[in-house]
């Protein structure tokens, strides 16, 4: 299997909780709209480095780009202390802090043109960019295509 998409019958959402590995560690709604499965799809990616990456146009901008390195150490610092204190979701400097991270590296994908397949996951975007704009959590903004994605271990997968 490539990867599965499940979608929620319009007006209704999908309850991942029963599909959850680790239900302990997963943080905001269980209530989703879509499902990707991508099961083993990405397995040969995990732990690689620049040498072991296939040559099917692949671009990682942290092994390629001295910026993106220091760039994605200090998202990774942000999200360990996540990990740590799942507490820092309600710290709005905090939250703010991982925005202007986050501003910056998708204005670096402006910069690097893709090669191949782009790819960006997002943590905690719609939830930053709200208290980054002193707004309530829920707040809805005029305009706005929410994409949350949130990357989780389900029963059955590696």
């Amino acid at each position: 299997m490539k990867y599965q998409i499940i979608s929620a019958k319009p007006g209704e959402k999908l309850d991942v909780l029963p599909l959850l590995k680790y239900p302990q560690d997963f943080h905001g709604s269980t209530q989703v709209d879509h499902l990707v499965k991508f099961g083993d799809l990405f397995t040969d990616l995990i732990g690689k480095s620049k040498a072991d990456l296939p040559k099917d146009g692949v671009i990682i901008l942290e092994h390629d780009v001295n910026e993106a390195k220091k760039l994605m150490d200090k998202i990774n610092d942000l999200a360990q202390q996540i990990i740590a204190d799942s507490t820092k979701y309600d710290d709005q400097g905090f939250c703010r802090e991982y925005f202007e991270l986050a501003r910056v590296g998708y204005r670096m994908l402006d910069k690097y043109p893709p090669v191949g397949i782009p790819i960006s996951l997002e943590r905690a975007g719609l939830v930053t960019t709200r208290l980054a704009l002193n707004l309530d959590k829920d707040a809805v903004i005029d305009n706005e295509v929410a994409v949350v994605t949130k990357r989780t271990h389900l029963i059955g997968e590696l």
